[in-house]
């Protein structure tokens, strides 16, 4: 009941949960997570350490941005606090939004899978990316800008690894 989860929608809001606060006793169940117009609900990451753990947050035109996910509200339900700066407008028409969103622990890497192939974030790299909560991130060379998710990996291999 105690564990904490993310949940957030591709509009860029987000907030930490407990378990026990989604549990519902109604057949009818319970709204959890308001989702705003254009947005998709993004699958909930699992966040063991929030003042350690990093949150990388990928949109669709290659904007990415990392800080630690303990800046989230812990709230039992609701739209959250904007994550990473996506103007509503460019939800609302689908032409932009968050490609993905993953929860890194030390030593972690981060793998984006791009239009052109996949992009292994080090530990190293993923620091560059570090910034303030709702901002709108860095944005990633132009061959790598097609994001279509990120996701976490235990070591980066050489063998997939391209130029930022």
């Amino acid at each position: 009941a105690e564990n904490l989860f993310l949940l957030s929608t591709e509009a860029g809001y987000g907030f930490l949960v407990k378990l026990g606060d989604l549990h519902v006793n109604k057949k009818a169940g319970k709204t959890a997570l308001k989702v705003p117009e254009g947005a998709r609900v993004l699958p909930p990451q699992p966040v063991t350490d929030p003042q350690h753990d990093r949150l990388i947050v990928v949109t669709t035109q290659g904007h990415i941005l990392a800080f630690v996910a303990g800046e989230l509200p812990l709230l039992p339900k609701g739209k959250g606090v904007k994550i990473i700066g996506i103007p509503s407008a460019k939800v609302a028409k689908r032409e932009e939004f968050v490609a993905g969103i993953a929860i890194c622990r030390a030593g972690q890497s981060a793998l984006l899978r791009t239009g052109n192939g996949e992009l292994v974030l080090a530990p190293k790299d993923i620091a560059r990316y570090v910034g303030e909560r709702a901002h709108r991130g860095t944005k990633l060379s132009k061959a790598n800008r097609a994001v279509r998710g990120v996701e976490v990996i235990e070591a980066a291999s050489p063998q997939t690894r391209l130029p930022l």
